[in-house]
């Protein structure tokens, strides 16, 4: 029994490296011994600075020095090895007795202990080194498997290549694992119950990357299609921003808006069109139920249509018209009775009196020529930037720019104004919306 743990005491003044017994011996940080020169020449053939046995990475090169005591009892146990039988022949002790658990001298063992089961020393030390280090790798190898299923659990988004990587190195592992001898077997189930969950780990993760790459390449065909889409349109509003032509360019974009007019807001004395696109003074009073939304006094309409966010065009066919009221109006404005038609009541408009007066909510009043007169009005809306702006489309030209920040709906406003006895009985036209091929 003696010599049995003489012999495992050994094992544990064996450098892993070698395999040999500690010369200078050094310890880590983490606590394990190597010979010096050994732990100097693995490091020089790493990349980085780890312990050989449990793997423990160091940020720096550790500063090593002999461990004196350490080394003492090594050079103690080399002597000891040498000890002779000196009871019977003065000869080493060479030779183990399996039954006794004793030692003896070969000469010894032809005399004594001849016909009983034994073995070397040497034999014996071998084995025990060579258990030893199959149980450090042992060790080692469920460590790096603890050590790799929590890596695995942490980085379910890595690239396919490294998960077949993992895979691959899981059944090298697992293939390694055969060749362990019987006495081990318990390591050996611990560590294939590990690989086992953590193939079966990577195959569902497997299976839910090509679930998610399945989704992601539907996801990046509908982008595709819609940047194409988007670069046909720029490709198209660049063509038109090049020609310098705005009232071009507003009438073919997608903000060109088609308004119809909303009979249940018309003032009594209005006619609409069926269609709802035209609106003119009838010289008759309708009895028409009075809505909180129907203009009583004021021969006005709205449109159906209105807008809190974006930008928006349409047109009106103002003809020869002596008098009208075009623009737009929050929702809240005041229908009943007279009104007043300015921007803090809620009114943004462009106005004809007597043929060739134009105002703007009282803000500015001019004049036009003959040959500049429009005959058809463009409306521009830019909600965000807060700006209606007049157009002439005849003469492709600006004429107003109202500024506002604007808070509530907004609907276009109309207004065909009287009839004057005669002159004034054109209708307001909405003409159809074009299109880019138009």
């Amino acid at each position: 029994m003696g010599l049995t743990l003489s012999v495992i005491f050994e094992a544990q003044l064996r450098c892993c490296i070698c395999l040999d017994v500690f010369t200078s011996p050094v310890s880590t940080p983490c606590g394990h011994n190597f010979c010096q020169a050994c732990l100097q020449g693995y490091w020089d053939r790493c990349d980085f600075y780890r312990c050989p046995l449990c793997k423990a990475i160091f940020d720096e090169k550790p500063k090593l020095s002999i461990n004196y005591s350490f080394s003492e009892i090594t050079e103690l146990f080399k002597e000891s090895r040498q000890a002779i039988c000196s009871k019977n022949h003065n000869r080493h002790l060479g030779m183990f007795y399996k039954c006794d658990q004793t030692c003896f001298s070969e000469q010894c063992g032809q005399m004594s202990h001849k016909g009983h089961d034994t073995i070397s020393v040497e034999r014996l030390s071998s084995i025990s080194t060579e258990l030893e280090r199959t149980r450090a790798d042992i060790q080692k190898f469920i460590q790096e498997r603890w050590k790799k299923l929590e890596e695995i659990q942490k980085s379910v988004e890595l690239s396919k290549v490294c998960f077949l990587k993992d895979s691959c190195t899981a059944v090298t592992h697992i293939n390694s694992r055969r060749d362990i001898e019987d006495s081990i077997q318990a390591f050996t189930t611990l560590v294939g119950s590990i690989v086992r969950s953590q193939i079966e780990f990577v195959e569902k993760v497997q299976e839910k990357q090509k679930a998610e790459e399945t989704r992601a390449e539907g996801f990046i065909n509908e982008l595709e299609k819609e940047i194409t889409e988007l670069q046909r349109r720029n490709i198209e509003l660049e063509q038109l921003w090049y020609t310098e032509d705005l009232i071009h360019f507003l009438q073919v974009s997608e903000r060109y808006f088609d308004v119809t007019l909303d009979p249940s807001t018309a003032n009594p004395w209005l006619i609409l069109s069926v269609d709802g696109k035209q609106v003119w003074d009838g010289d008759t009073q309708l009895h028409l139920p009075d809505y909180p939304k129907r203009f009583d006094s004021s021969v006005c309409v709205l449109a159906k249509e209105s807008f809190t966010t974006g930008r928006h065009y349409w047109e009106v066919e103002v003809g020869e018209k002596i008098a009208w009221d075009i623009g737009v109006v929050r929702e809240s404005i005041n229908r009943k009775g007279i009104i007043s038609a300015n921007p803090e009541d809620g009114y943004w408009t462009m106005c004809l009196r007597h043929s060739n007066m134009y105002s703007c909510c009282g803000t500015c009043c001019f004049s036009l020529p003959l040959n500049r007169r429009p005959r058809k009005l463009g409306v521009y809306l830019d909600y965000e930037e807060g700006q209606i702006s007049f157009y002439n489309v005849d003469a492709q030209s600006h004429m107003y720019t109202h500024h506002h920040t604007f808070t509530e709906r907004l609907y276009p406003f109309f207004s065909p104004y009287t009839n004057d006895d005669g002159p004034n009985t054109a209708p307001l036209v909405i003409p159809p919306v074009r299109t880019a091929a138009q």
